[in-house]
């Protein structure tokens, strides 16, 4: 998927939109009708020094998203704007989704995390905020479609998870256990429910396989009902050994031989968690970004 970001637009604004791509696809068409103008061109983009030349590096950055040349693409895109500024947030948009496509997610997810940071301090989202809606975007690979989204929580969002899902899948489900990749990939399926409701049904039956999940956070992240009570329904039986409150409240509460205080204790954080089913999406990702890229920086 190429992600050609229009920043500060609007889907309001889809004529004008239309017109500013129609142009620009005519335009390279031109450029590539002849021999001699391709040539020409290519002379001129040496002598301008593109790099110092905003909106021709942009151009050409466009050029090769719209051929789907996103080796060359990385390339420009990693000397685009300082992240704290709008130039530099769509040049990182751009980056996770090249990135994406070819194949190197764990660099495409570090980008879309420090990018859904970024916005999300701007937009001022916090705890309190009213959440996003689901809107449902092309998927990140295999598309040969060109996204155009403006710099809105409204579509960052949807498009940052989408990145996060597709970097945690390739790392739970590849064959080695990784509690972390399933814990976190159960906190982004909170996003798009039920859409996402057949990966988190995959995500239980490796956690059954596995016989138990580590995820000290689960009480933290995770308020989605259903997937309450799918965990209750787990914690009920003797089969899996889960480990779902914090390090600093147990010593290790688990659902097979634990005694009945532990278990006791499981179920009341359960009942608790609860109450807050009807909590949105934003508050559980802020937490996580401040636990996780927070950490990292």
């Amino acid at each position: 998927m190429c992600c050609h970001v229009l920043g500060g637009c609007s889907f309001t604004q889809d004529i004008k939109t239309g017109c500013g791509v129609i142009i620009t696809v005519t335009c390279g068409r031109c450029l590539s009708s002849m021999v001699i103008s391709c040539i020409e061109f290519a002379s001129l983009q040496k002598k301008w020094s593109s790099v110092d030349w905003e909106l021709v590096h942009n151009f050409e950055i466009d050029c090769w998203l719209y051929k789907r040349e996103f080796t060359h693409a990385v390339a420009d895109l990693e000397s685009v704007g300082e992240a704290n500024t709008l130039a530099g947030t769509i040049a990182r948009l751009k980056l996770s989704s090249c990135l994406a496509n070819i194949g190197k997610l764990d660099s495409a997810y570090q980008v879309a995390m420090s990018v859904l940071v970024s916005v999300l301090e701007e937009l001022s989202i916090s705890a309190e905020s009213e959440d996003v809606p689901d809107i449902e975007l092309a998927d990140i690979t295999n598309n040969a479609g060109v996204l155009l989204m403006p710099i809105d929580a409204a579509y960052v969002v949807p498009f940052c998870v989408q990145i996060a899902v597709e970097h945690y899948k390739n790392i739970a489900f590849d064959g080695e256990r990784s509690d972390t990749a399933l814990s976190h990939l159960m906190l982004f399926c909170q996003h798009d429910w039920p859409s996402l409701r057949q990966l988190f049904l995959q995500v239980m039956k490796r956690v059954k396989d596995n016989k138990g999940l580590i995820f000290d956070n689960f009480f933290r992240y995770i308020t989605n009902i259903d997937m309450l009570e799918e965990m209750m329904w787990l914690s009920n039986t003797d089969t899996s050994q889960l480990c779902l409150l914090p390090t600093s409240h147990r010593q290790r509460t688990v659902t097979r031989g634990v005694d009945k205080e532990a278990k006791e204790e499981l179920r009341v954080a359960f009942e608790k968690q609860a109450l807050h089913a009807e909590d949105r999406f934003i508050p559980a990702l802020h937490l996580f970004l401040l636990d996780t890229v927070g950490q990292q920086a």
